[in-house]
């Protein structure tokens, strides 16, 4: 009896229709090669007629209302073959894609009356691959100024999808995939980077230096040398400006440059030097001179005055009438700043005291 009931069951199995996949599910990399492997059974007699097989195909798509051949579809053209042998079949695909993730199911036609079968669920293929070189970009693509809105974005083809991580100077910055500045300011010029990852591996992008542009800030002035008459003296001007700034002295209540460069040399200088002098800063995107003053900035110039004053002859003196005027020279240097912290400017002069007139009669100092 046991062994009635197991002929039974092998005479019921034999005669069902069916597909079997070694895998539902598959992963592979782009570019790999995978292989989907099935067995299939039908029963060998159908109303005393004997049935044949008379085609085997691998597909994911129709074409007019019909199974489109995995062999005859142009997407898989010359990357795919597939072998038969006793129910057993095996689909080859090489140079995987992106899109090549898909249901991959097995049919199978016979020359029964609605003779054939495909196997459903078929077999789930997923293509992935690491992030591909990650990309940075600026948008907008123009220079970058000051002030203006600025955002970087990090991509990359990856599947799944990447996560991202911005590097500033090679620093951890954030993990977006974007980095957005509302106002971009002048500290915020560097070198940015990104890695993109997901489970399957990683990849940093090239760093892009971003170079934020912005015109002079208020000039700084400084004297450099010793201030007498017939002595060389040098201004020096300086100011913070991206790109650097082009110089530009002035002396005041003149429309003329005296001077061009960030320092200038007065190599004789004399009492027509006198005067007020500043500075002006420029680039191709503004201009400043250190005369301007600003509650929230700095205001500087440079008062070079030189004095040559005769001194009178001392009535009392038996010489008086005939000894020649000895010249004094009187010397002040002035500069003018102003903190950010305070609203008017601040002044600082220096005078150097003229020489001590001796008296004839007793060689005293006054």
């Amino acid at each position: 009896m046991l062994g009635f009931c197991w002929f039974l069951f092998l005479l019921k199995k034999i005669q069902t229709w069916g597909v079997e996949y070694a895998s539902k599910r598959i992963c592979a990399f782009e570019g790999s090669t995978v292989e989907i492997s099935c067995t299939y059974t039908y029963p060998p007699w159908i109303s005393y007629k004997k049935t044949v097989v008379q085609r085997e195909f691998w597909f994911t798509k129709w074409k007019d209302n019909k199974r489109l051949d995995l062999r005859e579809d142009p997407d898989y053209a010359g990357r795919v073959t597939s072998h038969c042998s006793e129910q057993n079949c095996l689909l080859r695909i090489w140079g995987l894609k992106r899109s090549d993730s898909a249901e991959f199911k097995f049919r199978f036609e016979t020359n029964q009356p609605d003779g054939g079968f495909s196997g459903n669920p078929g077999v789930f293929l997923t293509v992935t691959d690491p992030p591909e070189t990650s990309s940075v970009s600026v948008s907008p693509s123009a220079e970058v100024l000051e002030g203006s809105s600025v955002t970087l974005t990090c991509s990359s083809d990856a599947n799944p999808a990447a996560n991202y991580t911005w590097f500033k100077d090679n620093r951890t910055l954030l993990s977006e995939d974007k980095v957005h500045f509302s106002s971009i300011r002048s500290e915020h010029s560097g070198n940015y980077s990104c890695k993109s990852e997901n489970k399957h591996g990683q990849s940093s992008s090239t760093p892009l230096f971003l170079d934020v542009q912005y015109p002079p800030r208020i000039p700084s002035v400084s004297v450099f040398g010793k201030i007498s008459k017939g002595s060389s003296v040098t201004l020096t001007c300086s100011s913070d400006a991206n790109p650097a700034a082009n110089f530009s002295w002035y002396k005041k209540d003149e429309d003329s440059p005296k001077a061009s460069g960030p320092n200038w040399t007065i190599s004789d200088f004399r009492t027509e030097h006198s005067g007020f002098y500043y500075c002006e800063a420029e680039n191709r995107r503004g201009r400043l001179n250190s005369k301007l003053k600003s509650r929230w900035g700095r205001c500087e110039f440079v008062d070079l005055l030189v004095l040559q004053l005769n001194t009178s002859p001392d009535i009392n003196s038996p010489s008086a009438e005939t000894e020649a005027a000895e010249e004094q020279l009187e010397l002040h240097y002035s500069s003018i700043h102003l903190s950010e912290n305070q609203e008017e400017c601040l002044y600082s002069n220096i005078r150097r005291n003229p020489k001590p007139r001796q008296r004839p009669e007793d060689n005293s100092v006054e």
